[in-house]
């Protein structure tokens, strides 16, 4: 039986501004960031194939070096995020 080819759109372009830091990059259990546990989730997952992440510009090359650090393989693509979250998730739906 295989498994159909999913894309986990991971929408993480917010501004945290109550939080005031980025708290996806906060450090969480084992001095790893939040977002870590989600993209480690998602590569364990065998129906998902792809991820695709929609994020603010300064953010892009952290998810990168995030996921080279955690051997994260099924990330493919990391978005810019638009001015609302039905815009970054179009732009992630468009490079999915």
């Amino acid at each position: 039986m295989s498994v159909p080819h999913t894309t986990l759109i991971l929408a993480a372009g917010g501004s945290s501004r109550r939080m005031g830091s980025d708290k996806l990059f906060e450090p969480l259990y084992g001095g790893l960031p939040t977002v870590a546990f989600a993209l480690c989730a998602a590569q364990e997952c065998a129906c998902i194939s792809d991820i695709v992440v929609s994020t603010r510009p300064e953010s892009m090359l952290a998810f990168w070096d995030l996921a080279k650090a955690l051997h994260i393989t099924k990330l493919k693509s990391v978005v810019e995020n638009g001015d609302t979250r039905q815009d970054s998730v179009f732009n992630a739906v468009e490079a999915a």
